[in-house]
């Protein structure tokens, strides 16, 4: 917006040469316009009057498509269709429109006359379709037959105009040319004229023009000094008058921007930015406050700011020239005040958080020191000056790790050895790039852990726990578990003997009852001793088994349990253990069945214990299973890896609130049923230790009267890679009796 003085230079001299100028210029235009025009209507006559043609059509055919679309509509009214009417007739407007705007001067096909013809016709329709006519709704018949009357009206109109447009046209255009060629002799004339006073004052114009550009150059220079200036510039005379300002000068005086023109007066300027409520700390008297402004701007003083209601704000500072004229600089510090409105806000925030941080820290149940990285305390909280029975003054920053460490090896009564230890001990903690932990055992015998970690900006933060409880508790737990360890150690090595002392006699037992319940050395006497030997054999084989279960128990509740891992088939293995149950379930009247997909894959296990699994399972199975049920083992491979096998039965289930107990050693869930179904509740027991030791898991699921379903699941790393079928159908072992 920048507004200069215009040097004045004599009327006199300038006149005549600019006249001529204009003259000679306007004329060699015309010429060539004229020569243009002639040439034009010679080459380009044709195809004008051939586009102006197609044009024309164009609108006839557009005629013609709106006629169909009013028909249709009259057959069947609805609401698109109507719609597409105005659309229509829309489109036509548009078109006679712009033909109307191309040819308006260079038309030969009447496209005047016929926009004059139709532009009423598609607004008198674009309003019938639209609101109606005198009441009638703009679907009606009515309506639609009167539309369809007008455009059918005008159709003929606009053909009418065009037959008789095309056929005058190029008589028209052709005596056109001849009036043009006429004119241009004339103009040649004027021209050599014009350019004869020319030659006589271009040394004048020359020279005048050469002194303008002087003189512009300069004021150009003087604009694209004061435009490129970072803030607002206006130059006042003595008489309060603008002489010049740049366009930041008007961000100031927004609401009267039109008035920053040269020879406007100041007292003016503000006074209309200050009644538009450019100001709004002039609030409703803004009169007064203009005339305030006013008078500072008379007499300067030291800069001040002022807020625009854009929010915007503005140093002014405001000084008097030599002449008794006026210098107003205006700088934009509305970024700088946001800045020092966020350095506040920021500022009360920091302090708001140091005091939060401080209550959090004071109120810590551990203690924290944090170190820079020549370790010196930066900041720590009254928990860690109470744990090490530090005076106030070592928790202020700067205090040197060394010095709280000699103060505490002082305290504790440590040797210099003992502190020099210490102190590079805790120094190379503080200093390492990695977590360091410690434990300080201080006389008063609290126990305190340390931990130092690194920050990533160099130094460290270190946390003290004071774990004096959870020490001794730990220290008291530790033994505990080693006097249990000696017990377990102690409790396994009786079992092992005496299994041992008890096995011997038992063999015999078995053996000798064996060959009297058999007859081998011939018949006895009385038939009553061989039942009784059938009854010692029998107690004998259920005593040897209840030693073996708990000789095995207590080995692997003592970790002497080893495995010897192969390879095994599973379904192999199950199968030895069905011949051995084979017996039992057909006296019992219960069917096996056994459901294994072929190319099961193998299993990296123990033979023995894998077995002993299968026959505590199938044992527990068929024990409780009564005659007429089934007793199956199901395998399956998972989507995981896993090896999964369940052995289901239909027998008397378990109550849910008895689970725990059945898989506790020696567990009975009912003593009426201990009596009935023998056993010495070690199996379950012993079969989940084993499954434990190849990292598997067993669950057990129960309902009283329904029946039971133990899951084994073998982990993936215990299954060899191999391609799983299941189209296999279950394969039964055994028969109902």
């Amino acid at each position: 917006m920048s507004r200069t003085e215009t040097t004045k230079r004599p009327l006199l001299s300038r006149w005549p040469a600019a006249f001529i100028a204009a003259v000679l210029i306007g004329t060699t235009a015309l010429v060539l316009y004229v020569e243009a025009s002639i040439s034009q209507l010679k080459q380009v006559l044709p195809v004008e009057i051939l586009r102006q043609e197609r044009d024309v059509v164009f609108i006839i055919d557009d005629l013609v498509y709106l006629q169909d679309a009013i028909r249709q509509a009259r057959e069947v009214p609805t609401a698109d269709r109507r719609q597409g009417i105005v659309d229509r007739i829309e489109l036509i407007e548009r078109r006679i429109e712009e033909l109307n705007q191309s040819y308006e001067f260079s038309s030969q096909m009447g496209i005047g006359s016929m926009y004059a013809a139709l532009k009423p016709v598609a607004s008198d329709l674009k309003l019938w379709l639209t609101d109606g006519v005198q009441g009638l709704a703009p679907d009606s018949e009515v309506v639609l037959d009167l539309a369809l009357e007008r455009v059918g009206a005008a159709r003929r109109e606009i053909a009418k105009l065009f037959g008789e447009a095309n056929s005058n046209a190029l008589a028209i255009l052709q005596a056109e040319a001849a009036n043009l060629e006429r004119f241009r002799g004339a103009l040649i004339l004027v021209v050599i004229v014009v350019a004869s006073l020319t030659v006589v004052l271009v040394a004048f114009i020359f020279r005048e023009r050469r002194s303008e550009l002087a003189a512009a150059a300069a004021q150009q220079r003087l604009r694209e000094s004061i435009e490129s200036l970072a803030g607002g510039f206006a130059l006042f005379d003595a008489n309060e008058r603008l002489v010049l300002c740049n366009r930041r000068y008007g961000d100031l005086y927004a609401g009267a921007r039109d008035l920053l023109v040269p020879g406007m007066r100041f007292e003016e300027i503000v006074t209309a930015a200050a009644g538009a409520g450019n100001f709004p700390q002039a609030g409703e008297r803004w009169d007064i406050w203009a005339e305030e402004h006013i008078q500072h701007f008379r007499n300067p003083g030291p800069p001040f700011e002022i807020e625009l209601r854009d929010g915007a704000w503005f140093r002014v500072a405001e000084r008097r020239t030599a002449d008794g004229g006026f210098v107003v600089i205006s700088t934009n510090i509305t970024e700088l005040r946001r800045r020092e409105s966020e350095l506040r806000s920021i500022g009360e925030e920091l302090r708001h958080k140091n005091v939060l941080l401080d209550a959090a820290l004071d109120n810590m149940v551990q203690g924290l020191a944090m170190y820079d990285v020549n370790q010196r305390l930066i900041i720590c909280n009254q928990r860690f000056l109470d744990l090490y029975s530090l005076p106030a003054g070592m928790g202020q920053p700067g205090t040197d790790l060394v010095e709280i460490l000699d103060y505490t090896a002082k305290l504790e009564g440590l040797t210099q050895e003992q502190a020099s230890i210490m102190r590079q001990r805790r120094m190379s903690a503080a200093a390492s790039a990695r977590e360091a932990k410690l434990q300080d055992f201080l006389s008063s015998g609290r126990v305190i852990n340390v931990l130092h970690r690194p920050m990533p900006g160099g130094g460290s933060l270190a946390t003290y726990d004071d774990v004096t409880g959870s020490y001794s508790a730990e220290r008291q737990l530790r033994s505990a578990k080693e006097e249990a360890e000696l017990a377990s150690r102690a409790k396994s090595d009786f079992l092992a003997n005496v299994s041992h002392e008890l096995r011997t006699p038992l063999n015999a037992i078995i053996g000798f009852s064996e060959i009297i319940k058999d007859q081998l050395f011939g018949p006895m006497g009385n038939q009553r001793y061989r039942e009784y030997a059938i009854d010692i054999h029998d107690s004998g084989t259920h005593l040897l088994s209840l030693i073996n279960d708990i000789l095995d128990l207590s080995k692997v509740e003592a970790g002497k349990f080893e495995l010897h891992e192969e390879p095994i088939d599973l379904e192999a293995a199950t199968k030895a253990s069905f011949r051995i149950m084979r017996d039992r379930a057909e006296e019992a009247g219960v069917t096996l069945v056994l459901d294994f997909p072929p190319q099961l894959p193998r299993l990296q296990a123990d033979p023995r214990a894998v077995k002993q699994i299968m026959l505590n399972l199938l044992s527990n199975a068929v024990k409780f299973t009564d005659a007429g049920g089934h007793v199956s083992v199901l395998a399956r491979q998972t989507s995981g890896g896993v090896l999964r096998v369940q052995v289901k039965d239909t027998g008397i289930g378990i109550a849910e609130e008895d689970i725990a107990k059945a898989m506790a050693p020696f567990g009975q869930v009912d003593s009426s049923l201990s009596r009935k179904y023998e056993g010495t509740g070690l199996g379950l027991p012993l079969t989940r230790r084993l499954i434990d030791l190849h990292g598997g898991s067993l669950t057990l699921t129960s309902e009283a009267n329904q029946g039971t379903c133990v899951t084994i699941d073998f982990p993936q790393e215990r299954v060899c890679p191999q391609t799983v079928d299941f189209s296999s159908p279950p394969r039964i072992i055994g028969k109902s009796a």
